[in-house]
């Protein structure tokens, strides 16, 4: 069974790979990215929130 290195760290209780970051993200250079936190945003947008929070899912190990 795979896992994902973050949830196989805490597994193991110890660093697999040290001097590593566990979560990398990189965002695409956008200007028009909404920033605000209250939940809505404007139609056919994304915020830029929302965006940070699923890919640090992602990297926890939650997968689809």
């Amino acid at each position: 069974m795979l896992y994902p290195l973050a949830l196989l760290n805490q597994l193991k209780g110890t660093d697999l790979d040290p001097g590593q970051p566990q979560i990398g993200m990189v965002l695409a250079d956008r200007p028009d990215w909404p920033f605000g936190t209250s939940g809505t945003v404007p139609n056919g947008t994304v915020s830029l929130a929302s965006v940070v929070r699923h890919e640090v899912v992602h990297g926890l190990g939650f997968v689809p």
